[in-house]
């Protein structure tokens, strides 16, 4: 009987969509070669906008980027971003970058799915912002108005954006 309620709880684990490490480093994951260019890419929303880097860093002092699998790791996350950052700080935007459902259509299904309707999300259909930061379940990265990344690493608990971004303000 053990054995049955053990494979149980691995079957729904292996479901809930989370394949990534659920213990995350305390390592930076930047690559020196983003660290050494201002960064730069577009992408495409569940709402039909083109996002450009350097538009949205015209009107905020910074970007941040969430990465999502839409796991319940991420949920938490972006309840989080969306109740304790978003409001926080205003002169900051804040885009969820979807690098695993593929297409707009099923990234707004994804989004209409979680409650997230609020937030700005990115589709990353090519995987080249994904590449370019090295993203994965619940990466965050910070990019300052000059285009300078700032931090990029695992979203753990907030408390390192939090500490990058109140050093903006």
């Amino acid at each position: 009987m053990c054995l049955i309620k053990r494979n149980l709880l691995l079957l729904l684990f292996c479901l809930s969509g989370c394949s990534s490490d659920l213990l995350p480093s305390d390592k930076d994951i930047r690559t020196s070669q983003v660290d050494e260019q201002k960064v730069s890419f577009r992408l495409q929303t569940t709402q039909g906008e083109l996002l450009e880097s350097q538009t949205l860093l015209e009107s905020a002092d910074a970007l941040v980027l969430y990465f999502t699998m839409w796991c319940p790791v991420c949920d938490s996350h972006m309840s989080q971003l969306s109740r304790q950052f978003i409001p926080v700080y205003g002169n900051m935007r804040f885009v969820v970058v979807d690098y695993v459902s593929g297409s707009v259509s099923q990234s707004l299904e994804a989004q209409r799915a979680s409650g997230f309707l609020g937030m700005t999300i990115g589709v990353d259909l090519d995987n080249e912002v994904t590449r370019t930061f090295r993203g994965t379940m619940a990466t965050v990265v910070v990019i300052n108005k000059e285009g300078r990344l700032l931090l990029n690493e695992d979203y753990k608990d907030g408390a390192r954006l939090k500490q990058v971004l109140d050093g903006l303000l």
